[in-house]
Parts: structure tokens; sequence; C-alpha cells
């Protein structure tokens, strides 16, 4: 006899992002951090949300 999957939710599995979605999770960025969260439609992405550096970015490979 066989029986059916269930299908249940994965927790470490993450939706797919929209392309007006933030790249870096509000969760990872510290208390009174001023710099903006880089959106995944945007050419650069800047990484001062994690890091407190502006001067650092990584660019996305099309």
């Amino acid at each position: 006899m066989t029986t059916a999957l269930s299908i249940e939710a994965d927790p470490y599995i993450l939706p797919l992002p929209e392309a007006d979605g933030p790249v870096v999770m509000d969760r990872w960025i510290s208390a009174g951090n001023p710099h903006p969260n880089s959106r995944y439609s945007d050419d650069i992405w800047s990484l001062g949300p994690l890091t407190d550096n502006p001067g650092d970015s990584i660019h996305k490979i099309i």
C-alpha cells in the first residue's frame, strides 16, 4: 500500500524575493544603522546595512 506524501512547510526554504523587496532582512540590520537597504531590482547592492560601511557594495550578476 502506498500513501501520498504530505506537503509540509519547510522553515528553511525562503520565498523568492520580489524586485522591490529588500536585499538585507530587517533582523540583520543593527539598530540605529543609518544606511539605506538596497532593493533586488537595484543595479548595485549596498552592504552598509550589514557592515556600517557605506563604501562597500556588491554588483548584481545579470
